[in-house]
């Protein structure tokens, strides 16, 4: 075999970043509900899908399967985190996620905490290539909020 199922399954996921990319989010969300060997890698490829999954909701308006997906990665992380940690990044945002549905997905109650953690320069912050976040957390959230560029820069003035 060429490749590895771990090695396919990865690939089906880039497909869904993809997916998202081209706005074809409900694609993209029904490709997600296939639990796949991505799903082996708890702390990478697989927190890496359901993450996909709540912002594939969010971007469909689907406010309460993101909150059911966020509450799932919580008792995931809640497991996995006695045996293995996560990235301080994927900690962040999956808090900030979990501070957004609190809000009721309001992004103006939460838009400081966003620009602090993207603007954060230190290096378990920043967005990494070659991980399993092939695309930077922040480009996802500008798709549901546009106001995202500009909410930083009145921020910063």
């Amino acid at each position: 075999m060429l490749f590895s199922e771990f090695e396919l399954s990865r690939f089906r996921i880039y497909k869904v970043y993809i997916s998202i990319v081209k706005g074809e989010y409900a694609n993209a969300r029904n490709s997600l509900l296939i639990k796949e060997e991505v799903s082996k890698d708890t702390i990478g490829w697989d927190f890496w899908s359901r993450i996909l999954y709540i912002m594939t909701c969010l971007l469909m308006n689907k406010e309460d399967g993101a909150t059911i997906g966020i509450e799932n990665l919580q008792r995931q992380m809640s497991r996995i985190s006695k045996f293995s940690s996560f990235r301080k990044r994927d900690t962040e945002i999956f808090r900030f996620l979990l501070l957004l549905s609190k809000n009721g997905f309001k992004y103006e109650h939460q838009k400081n905490k966003l620009f602090h953690l993207f603007s954060n320069k230190k290096d378990e912050i920043i967005w990494k290539p070659l991980t399993a976040e092939l695309i930077p957390f922040e480009n996802f959230l500008n798709l549901k909020y546009p106001q995202l560029l500009s909410s930083k820069e009145s921020i910063v003035a």
